[in-house]
This record gives structure tokens, C-alpha cells and sequence, in this order.
């Protein structure tokens, strides 16, 4: 089975997990966004999400790729939402220009919280990211700008003020408990 996760991992990173043209030391999960771009953009197009950088970041600190998984947190911290400085912005752009940012999705900021739970267990202080205490600012601001303080129900991002929206790839239970755990 290690074999098979091993040579999945090889596939997949090597076709999605990019390194930056910008930066050396950001990493980015490539994919295709189904939303719109800014119009303030001038028709720059997006090259990754917050959804699929959430994803990467779980599945390198899962595969125990410090190196790569400490890049995907640079990018995060390279593009934050334009609402909560603390999350990140749903996509970023072709050109990687730090200046062309959005606002949060929630699904890839909780991807990305729970993520480095999942590295402050594996690596804990070994590097130079305290991983708990960035998951435990995420959480925060998840809490502050992303849930409805009305309905509890997760919003769409932290643009959304619709008690009342949601969506299933947002509710993530596991992650909440771990959420739970992490901040007391």
C-alpha cells in the first residue's frame, strides 16, 4: 500500500504542485478556478485556489514534505483575503502579483487551519513556522469573519453576510473538533 501512496504522490505533485516563477520559496497547487476574476484584475487569469491550496497543504504535511508544505504557507501568507488579512484570498492570479488579491473561501482557510494542526504534530517547532500558533490565528479569524455569529452556520467567505448561506464542501466536522482541541 506505501508503495501505492508513494507513487500517487508522485504523480499528483508532480503535476500539480508548482513551485513559484515569483518566489523560490512558494510553492501553489495548480487548478483551474470555477468563479469569476476580479474585474479590477484587467482579465488576468487565476491559477490556483485557496480550496486546492488547503488540499495541499493537508497532503504534504500528510506525506511528511516539510519543504513544499512550509511553501504552500509562504504563498498563503503572499496572498491575503482582501477582507480578514488573517485568511486567505480565494484565488491567485497568473502572474502571481501579491497586489491582485480577493477576498476568503471558507472551505480553503479551514483546509488550511486544520493543515497545520496537522504539521505543528508532525514537525512542531522544528522549523522556523510556530504551526499552532498560525493554525490558532487562522481559527480565530475563521470564527471572527467566516462563521455567522447568528446562526453558527459557515459562510461562504468572509465577504458573506447571508446568516443563511452555506455550503457542503464547508462543513468539515473533523476539522472543527481538531479546531476544538487546538484552541481550548
Amino acid at each position: 500500500m506505501e508503495a501505492h501512496v508513494q507513487q500517487y504522490w508522485d504523480y499528483w505533485s508532480g503535476k500539480y504542485l508548482k513551485q513559484s516563477t515569483v518566489e523560490t520559496t512558494w510553492y501553489y497547487v495548480l487548478g483551474e478556478s470555477n468563479g469569476d476574476t476580479p474585474s479590477s484584475w484587467g482579465g488576468t487569469d487565476a491559477k490556483a485556489t485557496s480550496e486546492g491550496h488547503g488540499y495541499g497543504m493537508i497532503i504534504t504535511a500528510l506525506m511528511d514534505k516539510q519543504t513544499e508544505f512550509d511553501g504552500l504557507y509562504n504563498m498563503y501568507k503572499a496572498f491575503p483575503s482582501t477582507i480578514n488579512k488573517n485568511l486567505m484570498s480565494w484565488i491567485i492570479p497568473e502572474n502571481e502579483d501579491t497586489n491582485l488579491r480577493s477576498d476568503s473561501a471558507s472551505d480553503g482557510d479551514i483546509d488550511i487551519a486544520y493543515a497545520l494542526l496537522l504539521a505543528d504534530a508532525k514537525w512542531g517547532l522544528t522549523g522556523t513556522i510556530n504551526y499552532k500558533g498560525e493554525a490558532v490565528r487562522i481559527i480565530n479569524s475563521i470564527m471572527e469573519s467566516e462563521i455567522s455569529h447568528t446562526t453558527w452556520r459557515v459562510l461562504l467567505g468572509d465577504w458573506d453576510s447571508d446568516d443563511y448561506s452555506t455550503r457542503p464542501s464547508d462543513w468539515i466536522p473533523d476539522h472543527f473538533r481538531a479546531f476544538k482541541e487546538a484552541t481550548g
